[in-house]
């Protein structure tokens, strides 16, 4: 039976990106990290004057405790005002506005939910944000912990653990209809194939369609519950504390959507754990479980915790590809725009070992 709880507004996951970009400013491009966060730097006392209790003729003093360049074309810093010692994250970037804007609408709407508290002691708080001499940014509150990538089966168990209380908290059950279809597969197709256009990959389009015709097949009328998902959910976005390795955070909710099936999360958990374990790409993890791999038994345990949204009488790979079509959909857009490696070699690695398996 269906839940009665009602969502807001859906947020699609490509909403804020259909949007006109604008070129992207020369300190975005520097090979040199150390000149982007440099520049980056300069613009933090303004973002500060944003702040509610920071506002004035001048921003309140301050120093950078750590200071990072991602590979998102994002500058982050962890910031304490000399006056109180509290201490915050500013997050500034040009290629990555429309991101952050979209995090931004994502954390105030899940803060609409009844979610158990445990959970929402997780989620950043977000303090301000808008756009600086044409770069977006972030203000949050800082929180405790820091991000650890090696393999913990301990820490995976918890996240997802954690994670399954926003999947209940916001379920809700459907029946897959042609609208759904096109959010979870027409919409992630149409940019795939425009990605391998630029970079065409063997038999891409026939591989293409085979996945459409499958996952039509064994979805379409078939009742399933949905939610809200983080959409990237993995260790480097899990804030962890050293002592203890309890989870004090969950970061980075950019690709966070509603309705979306609760099982990508945990497939995304477990794929890059296995990335980082093995050395592996998502794509080529991916294409190895559809060529007859298997999950290990602690991972199929896991999995299990998700059973309750799949469809019934539906080959667990169909949710596999997917998921691989969400998460690869999304990444691919944002690298058109500012990721530091190579586009070529991440398609090579992540759409073209599993274009092979199909």
């Amino acid at each position: 039976m269906s839940q009665s709880l009602k969502s807001p507004s859906p947020l699609p996951l490509d909403a804020p990106i259909r949007r006109q970009w604008l070129p992207v400013p020369g300190m975005w491009r520097s090979s040199t990290a150390g000149l982007r966060l440099a520049r980056a730097e300069s613009l933090v006392s303004r973002t500060l004057l944003t702040v509610p209790g920071c506002t004035g003729r001048n921003a309140p003093r301050w120093r950078a405790i750590s200071r990072k360049w991602t590979s998102t074309g994002t500058a982050a810093f962890v910031v304490r005002l000399e006056e109180t010692q509290r201490c915050i994250v500013v997050r500034i970037t040009s290629p990555g506005s429309a991101w952050l804007s979209r995090e931004t609408l994502v954390l105030r709407q899940l803060r609409k939910y009844p979610l158990p508290a445990r959970l929402q002691a997780l989620l950043p708080t977000r303090l301000a944000a808008g756009d600086i001499a044409g770069h977006g940014f972030t203000v949050d509150e800082a929180m405790p912990g820091s991000q650890h990538l090696s393999p913990d089966l301990a820490r995976d168990v918890a996240a997802i653990s954690l994670i399954g209380e926003l999947h209940h908290a916001t379920a809700q059950e459907i029946t897959v209809d042609h609208e759904a279809l096109e959010a979870w597969l027409a919409a992630p197709l149409r940019t795939i194939t425009a990605l391998l256009r630029r970079f065409p990959l063997p038999l891409s389009r026939g591989a293409l369609n085979r996945l459409a015709i499958r996952v039509q097949r064994d979805l379409l009328g078939k009742s399933v519950k949905v939610s809200w998902i983080h959409g990237d959910f993995w260790a480097g976005n899990l804030l962890v504390e050293g002592s203890s390795r309890s989870i004090t955070g969950i970061i980075d909710w950019d690709l966070a959507a509603f309705p979306e099936l609760p099982v990508h999360d945990v497939f995304h958990m477990l794929v890059l754990s296995r990335t980082f374990a093995g050395r592996e790409s998502l794509g080529q993890v991916v294409a190895g479980l559809l060529n007859g791999g298997s999950w290990t038994p602690a991972e199929r345990k896991l999995l299990e915790t998700a059973g309750w949204a799949m469809a019934d009488d539906v080959d667990q790979s169909t949710h596999l590809l997917l998921y691989w079509l969400r998460y690869v959909a999304a990444i691919g857009q944002q690298q058109e725009h500012y990721v530091d490696h190579s586009v070529l070699i991440w398609r090579l690695r992540n759409l073209h070992p599993v274009l092979r398996a199909l």
